[in-house]
């Protein structure tokens, strides 16, 4: 392992992948500080450009975007009480308050710590525990890999408001998934004998057409492009050292709890955010001292810290076994196969440069993330006051082109299109577009492992004694079955 650090370490401290890494956090800073980008929506328009790119570059590009901008969301939760993206919503709630009680700049200089050292924290367990896990990959057969992709779906459906609705994203999403040749005999599926959908839908038009085309449709649905965020002129400065000593606690619980929600199949930083904050707030409750949700400095370090972490942590199950641990990480997975790559145990066996490289390179990010924090929010501010007209109209160029680039012809623009009505669509609706898009992703893994059992010499009995399958199938059906449960009881307090 040192071995393979150190050539990691040799490649990304090189001219090129630096500029890269110092590119994609200033991009990913921006995107996520804007309200209706955030990571998502940043790592998708990017794809377009990583095409010609070298694996590794590409890889670093998309990486260093999803984890500066995770941190880039707190900003305009704290200065204006508009979280940059759902990974920032419960930054918002004390940070906000803070900025009201002119304390602003402890508020910003908290984020940025508690960000960085979340991430860091989180590298140092992607480094150690992901070779780790590839290595008991041999545990996971057809059965385990199925079990496992069907409860990243559960866990993320049963954060919905609607279970049904999301069980309804997870389902189409598996159906547009599933489109084209069977990798396992080669029949036709959902193609109604149109040669066009014999290779299924190219991955990256439907990304760009659900989250960045959807976006600059429902934008214009809202009307938002008159809208402006009045300049708020504040100060950020380092936290001091009674702060530090106030907030070192949170942010070691957080982190801790950001690596382990991350670590989950298909959760990502959204939720670390939540349950970070609600931690810490259950922690305090039971103190005099309590104030969270007051405006506490704690109400700050929490979420950002566990949401950063959780953005490390969602490249473990990435890496190790190739199932996506977020939305982004699901791009990424898009990124690898335009390359030729395969995420999962061989890439450790394959392309070790690359893995190493990555490991270096997402540390070096969160470093930067405290130096390029405190420069960066004087651009932000003066950015946030260009109407929204102006940016989601270049938004949908990038879109357009992206799309086109993927095979040279019009067919995938409009694929585009019409996934950013579908996407639209869901929106309005309540539906979920990262269930959608997980399902996409997790089609294949689902699809062919299950074809794997039917055709395989297994039993039922041979299912009942595999206990990490058995033990996600079981941990599935809790996952639905609880919020089931629970919208039930409420209609029946109603009657």
């Amino acid at each position: 392992m040192l071995s393979n650090l150190l050539i990691g370490l040799k490649t990304t401290f090189s001219l090129i992948p630096m500029i890269v890494i110092l590119a994609g956090s200033l991009i990913g800073l921006i995107f996520g500080a804007i309200p209706g980008l955030g990571p998502t929506v940043a790592a998708t328009l990017l794809i377009s450009f990583t095409y010609t790119m070298d694996p590794m570059l590409s890889i670093l590009l998309i990486a260093s975007v999803y984890v500066s901008a995770t941190f880039g969301g707190s900003q305009t939760a704290i200065l204006y009480n508009i979280p940059g993206s759902a990974e920032n919503t419960c930054t918002a709630i004390d940070g906000y308050k803070l900025t009201k009680q002119g304390k602003a700049s402890e508020a910003l200089g908290t984020a940025i710590y508690a960000s960085a050292i979340g991430g860091i924290l989180s590298c140092v367990a992607l480094i150690f525990f992901t070779p780790y896990l590839s290595k008991i990959s041999y545990l996971f057969g057809s059965f385990e890999y199925f079990a496992f992709g069907l409860f990243g779906l559960a866990a993320v459906i049963s954060l919905q408001n609607s279970t049904l609705k999301g069980i309804i994203s997870a389902i189409v999403g598996i159906l547009i998934g599933c489109v084209g040749l069977s990798a396992i005999d080669g029949s036709k599926i959902l193609t109604f004998n149109l040669s066009g959908l014999y290779g299924g839908f190219n991955f990256i038009p439907v990304m760009l057409g659900t989250y960045a085309v959807a976006e600059v449709f429902h934008q214009a649905h809202e009307n938002l492009k008159h809208k402006r965020i009045e300049e708020v002129k504040r100060k950020i400065k380092t936290p001091s050292i009674k702060i530090v000593a106030k907030i070192k606690g949170v942010v070691l619980r957080s982190s801790i709890v950001g690596i382990l929600i991350g670590i989950l199949p298909a959760v990502g930083a959204v939720l670390a955010n939540y349950i970070g904050y609600t931690i810490e707030e259950k922690v305090q409750s039971r103190s005099k001292n309590k104030k969270i949700g007051e405006g506490d400095i704690r109400g700050v370090a929490a979420p950002e810290a566990a949401n950063n972490a959780a953005a490390v942590a969602t490249f473990i199950p990435m890496l190790a076994l190739g199932i996506p641990g977020g939305a982004v990480t699901a791009i990424l997975i898009g990124v690898f196969e335009i390359h030729g790559l395969k995420p999962g145990p061989m890439l450790f066996v394959n392309n070790s440069e690359l893995v190493y490289t990555l490991f270096v390179g997402l540390l070096f990010v969160n470093i930067l993330i405290i130096s390029l924090g405190y420069f960066e929010i004087k651009a932000i501010k003066k950015l946030l006051l260009v109407p929204k007209g102006y940016i989601f109209p270049i938004m949908l160029v990038f879109a357009v082109i992206g799309s086109f680039v993927v095979g040279n012809n019009m067919t995938d623009v409009y694929i585009m299109l019409v996934f950013g009505l579908i996407g639209f669509f869901m929106k309005k609706n309540g539906f979920s577009i990262p269930i959608l898009v997980l399902g996409i992703v997790l089609s294949g893994i689902l699809e062919s492992n299950f074809a794997r059992m039917v055709l395989s010499d297994y039993t039922a009995k041979d299912y009942f004694t595999s206990y990490i399958g058995l033990t996600f199938i079981v941990l599935s059906l809790i996952f639905l079955l609880i919020p089931i449960y629970n919208g039930l009881k409420k209609l029946y307090k109603k009657h």
